[in-house]
């Protein structure tokens, strides 16, 4: 079966289209809904990031996925022309390279991995955003890491000030966890 979306989102601006196949449910391989295959292309343009805390922007993404409903496989692209940290007064553009595991019966994502572009600095990361048993909603969790890096590139994206306080290369790696 072939299919073909058009949806709104986050906002009044966002549109997602999306386009594939889909195996239907009464298939012999697919005695459960979350065994239903799918794959197809997508697009997705002026979502408002600012719908999460201290960020802002434009997201736009296109890629490629295939798989069964409980784990699509993910490629992709996106750009954030004007992303911005909030508490921040520098905008930059933001764009990144990605390889996702969806459950699209439950929503976990898994990111493995992503590759984030921004002013002369690539950040790399990999983590997922997924449900804890016993817990209501989702736990990110995400490990970044860059080397020779700009630090001036980092420390732009959370100062007011016109010019970083520091210049220079900078390799790093973090882990953050949040409820």
């Amino acid at each position: 079966t072939s299919f073909s979306t058009w949806d709104t989102g986050w906002g009044r601006r966002d549109w997602c289209q999306c386009g594939g196949r889909r195996c239907p449910r009464h298939n012999e391989r697919a005695r459960r809904v979350g065994k239903t295959a799918v794959s197809g292309d997508y697009i997705f343009r002026d979502a408002d990031v600012g719908v999460f805390r201290g960020i802002a922007g434009l997201l736009s993404s296109s890629g490629k996925f295939a798989g069964v409903l409980d784990r699509i496989e993910v490629q992709g692209v996106t750009d954030t022309p004007h992303f911005t940290v909030t508490s921040s007064s520098h905008q930059v553009q933001l764009r990144t390279q990605f390889h996702a595991v969806v459950n699209g019966e439950n929503g976990d994502t898994f990111l493995d991995p992503v590759a984030a572009n921004f002013w002369k600095t690539t950040v790399w990361s990999q983590g997922n955003v997924a449900g804890r048993a016993g817990q209501p909603g989702k736990t990110a969790s995400l490990e970044l890491a860059a080397k020779n890096g700009r630090i001036q590139d980092i420390l732009l994206l959370f100062v007011k000030s016109q010019r970083a306080p520091m210049s220079g290369a900078v390799s790093f790696r973090a882990k953050r966890f949040r409820d």
